[in-house]
């Protein structure tokens, strides 16, 4: 819970307190490589979750679309050939 608000929430943030740091060597470019991969990292898993999103709609689509297809089919059909009309579910 302590880690959490010590924790930086945005890119801005992050680079406000990396710029903020008084350390001397490499410490500077070795925390910006570390924010970098980080970010490459979360952005990776929020395409993947996207793409996953993307992936579940568009199949529920299809199969929303195929279902209207199949029953427009069916009233279609059974109305030719002189049957009965299906009631509606609702």
């Amino acid at each position: 819970m302590l880690l959490e608000q010590a924790t930086a929430r945005n890119v801005s943030r992050a680079l406000h307190e990396i710029n903020g740091f008084e350390w001397e060597g490499d410490f500077k470019p070795m925390a910006r490589q570390a924010l970098k991969e980080l970010l490459e990292k979360r952005l990776e898993e929020e395409m993947a979750e996207g793409l996953a999103f993307y992936e579940t709609m568009h199949a529920l689509r299809q199969t929303t679309l195929n279902l209207f297809a199949a029953g427009l089919f069916l009233s279609l059909n059974s109305s030719s050939l002189g049957q009965e009309k299906p009631r509606p579910i609702f």
